[in-house]
């Protein structure tokens, strides 16, 4: 059963997974995120692209006499302009590095629920766990896309008050679940129980 829910998993996921899991829980639900989400930051070249170009412009202009030879044409001021590209040209080139450290984290990410609670799993040079306990969720709000994937917003309840309510303390998503439908049918199924 277990080799049949983390069948779509990667076996670096796999394996963070079960190394996440503890004595005698069972693994009820097990996904990583959507294609959508390793390729979603990209969006980010659109304002890169342009702040290297204007840095290396910028940069470029204010060293030319350097760049053709004429160093005696290089005054303080020049310098000191040039100085202003860089700014651009290096908030540019994080920019444009970003997108591939976001695919690395959603591709190290791992999102399931057991028959005790909801894990959020990041693995890699750091090792980072989000848990909500199954008797502390609320309401799980979804939002669905057109392939099927999207995000669960789950609310976390905090312990029972003298009243006997329980309060909200923060909200949880999972962005980028596959399937998101039928994960919040069997999240909303499980804490039903």
């Amino acid at each position: 059963m277990e080799s049949d829910i983390t069948a779509g998993l990667s076996q670096s996921n796999r394996a963070a997974l079960a190394a996440e899991l503890l004595p005698g829980e069972t693994l009820r639900w097990a996904a990583e995120p959507s294609s959508g989400m390793r390729v979603a930051g990209f969006a980010i070249w659109l304002v890169a692209i342009p702040f290297v170009g204007f840095g290396l412009l910028w940069t470029g202009l204010t060293l030319l006499p350097l760049l053709l030879g004429a160093p005696e044409r290089m005054t303080w001021l020049g310098i000191v302009a040039a100085l202003f590209g860089l700014p651009f040209l290096g908030v540019g080139l994080i920019a444009l590095w970003k997108p591939f450290s976001l695919r690395k984290a959603a591709d190290n990410t791992v999102f399931a629920f057991t028959d005790r609670r909801l894990i959020r799993l990041q693995h890699g040079k750091t090792r980072s766990v989000s848990e909500v306990p199954m008797e502390s969720i609320g309401s799980v709000d979804m939002v669905e896309y057109s392939d099927g994937s999207g995000t669960l917003t789950i609310q976390a309840l905090g312990p029972p008050e003298p009243s006997g309510q329980r309060r909200p303390i923060v909200l949880y998503q999972l962005m980028g679940v596959k399937d998101v439908a039928r994960a919040r049918a069997l999240l909303r199924e499980r804490t039903a129980a």
